[in-house]
C-alpha cells in the first residue's frame, strides 16, 4: 500500500521539496529491507516466544494490538 501511495503522489505532484524526496527514499528503502528484517525475527532464538504468544492468543475471540517500535509486544509480553 505504501508503494501505491508513493506512486499516486508522484503522479499528482510535479515538483517535490527535498524533505519529501528524502521521506520517499527512506520509505522505499525500508520496504526493500522488509524480507531481511522478517528473516531476522524468524530465527530459532524467538521461536519459543512466538509459540507461547500463539498459545495465549489462539483461544481469543477478539484481538486489538497497539505497539510502538519493533518488538514492542515481545518485550512487554515477557515482563
Amino acid at each position: 500500500m505504501a508503494l501505491v501511495s508513493i506512486w499516486f503522489s508522484d503522479k499528482k505532484t510535479t515538483i517535490l521539496d527535498k524533505q519529501m524526496q528524502q521521506r520517499r527514499k527512506a520509505l522505499i528503502r525500508d520496504i526493500e529491507m522488509l524480507p531481511e528484517r522478517i528473516n531476522m525475527t524468524l530465527t530459532d532464538e524467538y521461536i519459543e516466544l512466538y509459540k507461547s504468544i500463539a498459545e495465549v492468543l489462539k483461544t481469543q475471540q477478539n484481538l486489538f494490538c497497539l505497539g510502538k517500535g519493533a518488538g514492542f509486544l515481545a518485550q512487554n509480553y515477557m515482563a
